[in-house]
């Protein structure tokens, strides 16, 4: 890892095409919203620095493609990720139910099971600045079923909230980090006890 930062950490963006996945990305990097994005092929990349508490991370930031004839090709980078945004359009429900799906894929290929760790999850719903047709009590019910820790409405077009979906899913990855090094530092502890004890 660069000795300039404190940490990196490995995002994807993930939900059906067309939902403005790529377009949040570019409102991200360049405060910018593209009208004429087009639809991803295959695999897309970028990253994005933040800053927490005078230390600096680095996020890797993988933007697959919604089609399904490329999801054999974008499920080979669901591997190591540290955390995901599932995205869907509030004006299209079937991209919300779709959600399922989606989480689905990605937790086989960390074989999560309920009891090893998995990647951070955030739910996402962009094009807020439309009129809404997915109903609100849909989305809480999926936020409780997935057990989703946050959920944000977007917009690419205006920039709601981009910022603040990196910068809650940073809080919780850093959160998460600190968990996960204290939980090894305590398990190293013990093992190294145990070692001696059978000496």
């Amino acid at each position: 890892m660069n000795n300039e930062y404190s940490d990196t950490f490995k995002i994807l963006t993930i939900g059906d095409t067309c939902v403005g996945k790529t377009s949040l990305l570019y409102r991200s990097q360049e405060n910018i919203f593209r009208a004429d994005t087009k639809n991803t092929i295959g695999i897309d990349f970028t990253q994005r620095d933040l800053e927490r508490n005078y230390k600096k991370y680095k996020l890797y930031i993988w933007d697959t493609a919604g089609q399904e004839r490329f999801k054999s090709v974008t499920r080979a980078y669901y591997r190591d990720a540290h955390a995901a945004f599932l995205v869907f359009d509030l004006t299209n429900p079937e991209s919300l139910q779709n959600i399922r799906t989606w989480y689905k894929d990605l937790m086989n290929k960390f074989n999560y099971n309920g009891n090893s760790s998995k990647p951070i999850v955030l739910l996402i719903g962009n094009k807020s600045d439309l009129t809404k047709t997915v109903k609100h009590s849909d989305i809480i019910e999926l936020v409780d079923e997935l057990k989703i820790p946050i959920y944000l409405n977007t917009s690419a077009k205006t920039g709601e909230h981009v910022d603040d979906m990196f910068e809650s899913l940073l809080d919780l990855l850093i959160t998460n980090n600190n968990i996960n090094k204290a939980y090894n530092s305590i398990h190293l502890s013990r093992s190294s006890k145990t070692s001696r004890c059978c000496k």
